[in-house]
């Protein structure tokens, strides 16, 4: 086994490898890398290919896109968002057992203390086939990606997918069209100005935290370089009431963020919002629309239950991957950082 490791710059490689592997993850993607690389808070973005030849591509198993994220103190971890990418019928514990020493040496160069993995695959996978004993993998302390999400297949026709969608979500729809809401969509960099006033809003309204601007202006930067984003706008009377980011990559489109005004919510926009960007996303040939992320537990009351009741009125199916995972590579800074978060938690 061999090891090749190149930056998000290393375009025509990246684009090879793209192909090859054809991965239906967008966070495996060449644009992706190039915009996690930009982010003040990365402290690296490096591609790890295992390959049976030496610096041959031709011959590689796998790939994966590597983030390394500051923490406290100077710390780091790293963490493999839906990766690791294996070639079509070489998934083994040979070529997984020779990357994980690779990204071991890479955490503590980069003085990280764990690495995580939000795994690409469904929650009946089984890890036995693709771990050793030798590797000490444990569950995640949590998780930088939903585990549950909701998905509409787009290869039924539209009627179909207007049948499966709860009777209220379809009536919502109607109403935004019949208020006159109108659907607006851009590619401007600048309207991510107006989406990320929107989205501040929509977090002091419902409790949850955004990301600083700089996150949704360079991931959109990026995005739109190959065509792989798009800025849905509602607009009423001259004014934008609802935006949402939604990212297209491999067989699907995704619903990636969300917002809405206080205002005009008896408008029902973010309803005709959804329902332009899936026939949309049917129109273009993509096979799924994905949601993102919903509650695991529809009986549990988190921080995903309002979004999830809005989003299943959509219909569409449920897709569980397998739940998160960690290596630890510092036991003493990772208990350090778990006490941390619990008593940041406590404080609150």
């Amino acid at each position: 086994m061999y090891s090749i490791k190149f930056k998000p710059e290393d375009k025509e490689k990246l684009k090879e490898l793209n192909s090859r592997f054809k991965s239906q993850f967008i966070e495996q993607s060449l644009e992706w890398f190039s915009f996690q690389s930009k982010l003040s808070s990365r402290a690296d973005v490096s591609i790890f290919v295992i390959s049976e030849k030496k610096d041959d591509l031709n011959s590689a198993i796998l790939f994966c896109g590597v983030t390394v994220i500051k923490t406290v103190f100077g710390k780091t971890y790293l963490h493999l968002n839906r990766g690791p990418v294996f070639r079509e019928n070489k998934i083994n514990q040979e070529s997984f057992s020779f990357f994980v020493e690779e990204l071991k040496k890479y955490g503590i160069e980069k003085n990280a203390i764990y690495i995580r993995f939000d795994w690409p695959f469904r929650e009946d996978f089984d890890l036995k086939a693709l771990c050793s004993d030798k590797i000490a993998l444990k569950d995640a302390h949590f998780s930088n990606q939903p585990v549950r999400t909701l998905m509409i297949d787009l290869t039924k026709t539209e009627q179909e997918i207007l049948n499966e969608m709860k009777p209220k979500g379809r009536y919502n729809i109607k109403i935004a069209q019949k208020k006159g809401v109108v659907v607006l969509k851009s590619i401007d960099q600048k309207d991510v100005g107006t989406f990320y006033a929107m989205i501040k809003e929509t977090a002091t309204r419902d409790g949850f935290s955004v990301q600083p601007q700089e996150f949704y202006e360079k991931m959109f930067a990026s995005l739109k370089e190959e065509n792989r984003v798009k800025l849905y706008m509602a607009e009423s009377e001259g004014k934008i009431i609802a935006a949402n980011i939604v990212t297209y990559y491999g067989d699907t489109s995704t619903y990636y963020y969300g917002s809405s005004s206080n205002e005009y919510r008896n408008l029902m926009a973010p309803y005709l919002l959804q329902y332009e960007a899936i026939m949309d996303a049917k129109k273009l040939g993509y096979k799924y629309y994905d949601f993102l992320g919903i509650s695991a537990d529809e009986k549990t009351k988190d921080s995903w239950a309002g979004i999830t009741d809005f989003k299943r009125k959509f219909g569409g199916f449920d897709f569980v991957y397998h739940k998160p995972s960690e290596i630890i590579l510092s036991h003493l800074w990772y208990s350090l950082i778990i006490g941390l978060k619990k008593l940041k938690k406590v404080i609150k």
